[in-house]
């Protein structure tokens, strides 16, 4: 009986770990599509945006054979989905102006996905446009939740001391 139970353990824990390299391999993926269409290629060395998704795909352990896939689906190649980007606007609670960033292989289920989370959280979208001209790209700070906490550079930190790296004062003249 216990050579069972040993065995169930086993097997949903490799069906956890496996289910968490999927998700990253998955997004790993649509990063190295989107490099390869937006950045002129699928060659590596001459797309500095895809040579990064590729290093961060290798460094995740995923397959050369499902890097090689993702760079041709960027390319046009194949019959598959073809991933874009797409920038939703609307406003949170307070009317706090939001630019959301998203990259979807279908835009009408993320449109409805996007409709319906600013709903739930009792904000609204917003008109093409009605927001966008207040914000600027300035950078890209990622931050990883794991276990409900912020993990940056491999350290746990609080969302204030987030908010202080992200969030540069201006200085007084």
């Amino acid at each position: 009986m216990s050579g069972h139970s040993k065995w169930h353990s086993i097997r949903r824990s490799k069906g956890i770990l496996d289910q968490k390299r999927g998700q990253l391999f998955t997004k790993l993926a649509r990063d190295i599509t989107i490099a390869a269409r937006e950045g002129g290629g699928g060659d590596p060395d001459g797309n500095f945006r895809l040579r990064i998704a590729v290093d961060k795909a290798k460094a995740g352990n995923m397959p050369a054979d499902n890097i090689q896939r993702a760079i041709d689906r960027g390319l046009g190649k194949g019959g598959e989905a073809k991933i874009e980007e797409i920038y939703y606007e609307g406003y949170a609670p307070g009317g706090i102006a939001l630019l959301i960033e998203t990259a979807t292989d279908n835009r009408n289920r993320t449109n409805s996905e996007v409709r319906a989370t600013l709903s739930k959280a009792g904000g609204n979208p917003g008109e093409p446009g009605s927001v966008g001209w207040m914000f600027e790209a300035k950078g890209l700070i990622t931050v990883d939740l794991i276990g409900k906490k912020l993990v940056a550079e491999g350290k746990k930190i609080s969302a204030e001391t987030l908010a202080d790296i992200s969030i540069p004062m201006k200085q007084m003249a």
